[in-house]
């Protein structure tokens, strides 16, 4: 099942990184990352991941702990609509 995740991120050195590399240890699949934006302070992404399973909830929550990362939040097909989602990420969740 495909996920979309939206994090927004501390800009430091090696940030995005951390993030992505909790997500794969956590045992889910990284499918697409979108930028959606970068200041001075702070970057926001979308993440597609592949849950294989498990509980996406339970990842961010993971992420959620992680020192670099402001917000996490799962996003369902309302906040889609919202954000003005690409079709690339409406391709991957299907």
């Amino acid at each position: 099942m495909h996920t979309l995740i939206e994090i927004c991120i501390d800009r430091t050195h090696g940030a995005l990184l951390r993030a992505l590399g909790l997500i794969e240890r956590r045992g889910h699949q990284i499918m697409a990352v979108h930028a959606l934006g970068v200041n001075a302070s702070q970057q926001h992404y979308l993440i597609a991941v592949d849950s294989d399973g498990r509980d996406p909830e339970v990842l961010v929550r993971q992420l959620s702990r992680n020192v670099d990362l402001q917000t996490a939040r799962l996003l369902t097909a309302q906040t889609n609509a919202a954000l003005g989602v690409t079709p690339w990420v409406q391709e991957v969740q299907t």
